[in-house]
């Protein structure tokens, strides 16, 4: 059996706080509490790359005349047998690149952490528009009490 949660987001300042709270409550109530660390990471680093580089517009072109942004991105968790999928889509369809950061940069970390902490991830675009990133957290395959 296959479990699934679902979360669509506005980008803004505070998606990679949401994202965190909703990872933490969802894997908890999966009994899968070893795992929450590292998708809380894994969600925390994927969903602030989406909001610093994964948008389809400007901030500006965002909010438009309504004020309102209408930047969204989606993150689907998953509970297979062996394996926790995280996925994430964004509006943007340029895939992202592991950059090596220098030891006194600040920023470009974030897919070398997503790389040591999963047991795989992959970025495709998506037909609509966008691109949606998959990573995948092996777990233990027998009930946690």
């Amino acid at each position: 059996m296959t479990l699934h949660a679902q979360l669509k987001m506005t980008v803004d300042p505070l998606t990679p706080k949401r994202a965190r709270v909703f990872t933490t409550d969802i894997l908890r109530a999966w009994g899968e509490r070893d795992l929450v660390d590292d998708a809380v990471l894994i969600v925390s680093e994927l969903v602030t790359n989406a909001f610093r580089h994964g948008r389809s517009r400007t901030p500006e072109e965002l909010t438009g005349l309504t004020g309102q942004n209408t930047e969204t991105v989606t993150l689907l968790l998953e509970l297979w047998p062996n394996a926790v999928g995280i996925h994430l889509q964004d509006g943007s369809s340029v895939l992202p690149v592991p950059r090596v950061a220098l030891d006194d940069q600040e920023n470009g970390r974030g897919l070398q952490i997503v790389t040591a902490l999963a047991q795989s991830w992959t970025a495709a675009p998506v037909a609509a528009n966008g691109k949606r990133i998959t990573t995948f957290l092996r777990r233990d395959s027998t009930p946690s009490a």
